[in-house]
């Protein structure tokens, strides 16, 4: 939260307006109370869906004393799978698991956040298994 406050000092300083940024306790309290959900877009009609992930490294300041004084690393990592409307380029789902998750597994559950009807669904194959389930509504849909 605090570097999320220093982000929002440095793009108000930049875009040269006086506005005032919240405060670390505030940027907290509200976001505790944020639904990712509400935050997406919603589309209008029947949407092409591609979905992909990426890579999301943890840092703590367990990193930084390491840097500092050494050790051995201890890494953590999240993945964030996201459904993306190639059209607008607008996020319609969203959900961060842990790397034992597949990328396979979230197709389903990223569909289910998307309101309305989904005309296609794209996505790139697994490196591991070769392919990607694609739900049986949107089988049934072709």
């Amino acid at each position: 939260m605090a570097a999320t406050e220093g982000l929002l000092h440095s793009i108000v300083q930049i875009l040269g307006l006086e506005l005032p940024v919240p405060d670390y306790t505030t940027l907290a309290r509200r976001s505790a109370r944020l639904s990712l959900a509400t935050a997406l877009m919603q589309p209008n009609g029947p949407v092409t869906v591609v979905i992909d992930s990426s890579g999301l490294k943890m840092i703590d300041a367990g990193e930084w004393q390491l840097e500092k004084h050494g050790g051995k690393p201890r890494r953590s990592w999240r993945k964030l799978h996201f459904a993306v409307d190639p059209d607008s380029c607008d996020i319609l789902a969203a959900e961060v698991t842990t790397t034992d998750d597949g990328d396979a597994t979230l197709v389903d559950p990223l569909l289910d956040q998307i309101p309305g009807p989904v005309s296609a669904t794209l996505a790139r194959k697994s490196p591991k298994t070769g392919d990607v389930r694609v739900p049986a509504a949107i089988e049934a849909s072709r």
